[in-house]
């Protein structure tokens, strides 16, 4: 089974790519229909004739504690092993390096080839605790902490290639790890039919994805390239290594070097709380009143997907967009 991408071509000659963005210029004056049929490349997505559906291995323990009438704690243990997901190979490669005239890809017509394969793996393993307890004056009060590792070595997504394909290197934490994840939440009722709750998220910040922004190994892509002893995410372990070999890379472009605090993972922080005062209105109606307010303190909580994570721009690593600030809102709901 195959797809073609169309009529998506890859070009090559600088002296067509000045042309850009002249689309008829860069294509020498042709259609993309007749550039192709004078030999012109484009790109195919197979699936490999072995290909197998991605499979995981999943456990789970735990136990529970009822310490007295008014408090329990519950601990699980949960490890998922995932093996054979998919990933992306570009099988139409000179042996040895880099794409040229004179070591061109072996099949002519076609530029990458990516093959659809089972090489990607990837491991979780959590220790969830519970803590559930209630006094005279708070209805319930819940603690939540997850101690949790999320790695991988592979890509992210089936159609993904592998960067320096050759000699890849993908091993690193996933961008969704999250090291510690701390909530706490409790309501309790107080006279005149008012009851108040809130909860509070303190979760470790994940890991930036990174990538060196350019060719590496003259496989013709640079997603996922990046520099030798560079893990597949920055932030987690071995920072004084990474930043290291970040900016070694950067100087050997002529790029100034990114301060360390680039690389301080950005933690997320909300307490939100809510007022409710109910209002009875006979013996089946009530209306309540509510008054609640999302992230209290302000709390500055970047958003890691929206980061440059390419590691040759000027932009690296900064930071540029953030969920909401704090908000307040109130309304009303009639029961009946």
């Amino acid at each position: 089974m195959s797809s073609l991408l169309g009529n998506n071509v890859q070009i090559f000659d600088p002296n067509l790519l000045k042309n850009y963005p002249n689309i008829s210029a860069t294509l020498g004056g042709k259609s993309i229909q007749d550039y192709i049929a004078a030999g012109g490349t484009r790109s195919v997505f197979l699936i490999s004739d072995d290909s197998l559906l991605p499979r995981s291995a999943n456990a789970s323990g735990g136990f529970g504690w009822q310490i007295n009438p008014r408090a329990s704690i519950d601990v699980d243990y949960v490890h998922n092993y995932g093996f054979d997901q998919l990933g992306g190979r570009d099988e139409n490669l000179p042996p040895s390096g880099p794409i040229s005239p004179s070591n061109p890809r072996p099949v002519a017509g076609y530029s990458t080839v990516t093959l659809m394969q089972n090489f990607s793996k990837s491991w979780y393993d959590a220790l969830e605790t519970q803590f559930r307890t209630h006094f005279k004056h708070v209805d319930n009060i819940l603690i939540s902490y997850t101690l949790a590792r999320s790695f991988r070595d592979g890509v992210d997504f089936f159609g993904t290639p592998r960067g320096t394909q050759r000699t890849p290197h993908e091993v690193g934490y996933t961008e969704t790890d999250q090291r510690h994840n701390l909530t706490l939440s409790a309501a309790t009722s107080l006279p005149w039919k008012i009851q108040v709750s809130g909860i509070g998220k303190f979760i470790s910040g994940s890991p930036f994805h990174d990538q060196a922004g350019v060719d590496l190994d003259g496989d013709g892509t640079v997603t996922n390239d990046r520099p030798a002893g560079l893990d597949s995410s920055v932030g987690r372990r071995d920072v004084d290594q990474s930043l290291q070999i970040i900016n070694s890379f950067r100087a050997s472009r002529g790029l100034l070097p990114i301060p360390a605090a680039l690389l301080r993972l950005d933690p997320f922080v909300s307490i939100d709380a809510r007022v409710t005062k109910a209002i009875p209105l006979g013996t089946t109606r009530r209306l309540d009143l509510l008054f609640e307010g999302f992230n209290l303190t302000n709390h500055e909580n970047f958003t890691p997907y929206s980061v440059n994570v390419n590691i040759v721009s000027s932009s690296f690593l900064v930071r540029n967009g953030a969920r909401p600030p704090r908000q307040m809102q109130w309304g009303a709901r009639y029961t009946f």
